[in-house]
């Protein structure tokens, strides 16, 4: 198909799935794009920063999620205390998913921080296709 028929909505498409981790080949087959056009769409700085904008927010619904679990377990936590009947395996249990939630709450912290690094960087060596 001609770039001149190709609907813009295509590339937002794209974004959302090399977002959701799915193959620019595979996509490009299945929506009937030329694969060089939609590996030319993903290599422009600004596609990419929507993919790690479309991620980041898919990780802050994860993190919003965890962090309901979270305090779902602290109230277990206090209350496994007040009453302890060693229920240990609970507890433990509880534990884990507190400190799984510290573990994806910093991983997103610093790839924020890495994008914000990567972008200045861009922007100082003026090279739009620098990639980390």
């Amino acid at each position: 198909m001609p770039e001149e028929e190709i609907p813009s909505c295509k590339q937002d498409q794209l974004v959302l799935a090399i977002a959701h981790g799915q193959s620019i080949n595979a996509w490009a087959l299945e929506n009937e794009v030329p694969k060089t056009t939609a590996y030319r769409w993903a290599n422009e700085p600004d596609f990419r920063r929507q993919v790690e904008d479309c991620r980041r927010r898919c990780l802050d619904r994860a993190l919003g999620a965890m962090a309901d679990r979270s305090m779902r377990a602290v109230r277990r936590i206090i209350k496994l205390g007040d009453s302890a009947e060693s229920e240990s395996v609970q507890l433990r249990a509880q534990r884990a998913i507190l400190l799984d939630q510290i573990t994806v709450a910093k991983h997103t912290n610093l790839e924020y921080r890495m994008s914000q690094i990567e972008e200045k960087l861009r922007a100082r060596t003026g090279n739009a296709n620098w990639q980390g």
